[in-house]
């Protein structure tokens, strides 16, 4: 895939940040490589929080491709599934459950959907759009 010219996106890997300049709109890469930019969004990532019990197959805390290569089976066996967590990698979990046919129990500990993510008003947009699909 051409990405720059298909989705007009550069797709960096195994690069770091070692720096940002404010000021002249730059990020500097461990290789002292300087590169503008016009916004700049900082998505880091993160580990999912784990939760007590006993280890299982029926368990995913999904980070990788093979945990998505699992949960593919899972779909094909279970018609039930618990998503805990309302952030973007829940949300998108429950939803491509739900259109896979499965019956999903979404578990957030926010108010509504998204509050942790959004402002409170496209918060609210979010969470509806949920419920409609519930």
């Amino acid at each position: 895939m051409n990405t720059k010219k298909e989705t007009r996106a550069d797709i960096a890997l195994e690069t770091k940040v070692t720096a940002i300049d404010r000021e002249a709109k730059q990020i500097e890469l461990g290789s002292g490589e300087k590169i503008g930019y016009g916004q700049l969004l900082l998505a880091t990532g993160g580990e999912p929080n784990r939760i007590k019990g006993e280890p299982s197959d029926r368990v995913i805390a999904f980070r990788t491709f093979a945990d998505y290569r699992h949960l593919r089976k899972l779909v094909k066996e279970q018609k039930h599934f618990i998503v805990v967590g309302g952030g973007y990698i829940g949300t998108e979990i429950a939803a491509a459950l739900v259109q896979n046919g499965a019956e999903v129990t979404l578990v957030v500990s926010d108010e509504k959907l998204g509050s942790s993510m959004f402002p409170d008003q496209l918060a609210s947009e979010y969470h509806q759009t949920f419920e409609k699909m519930a």
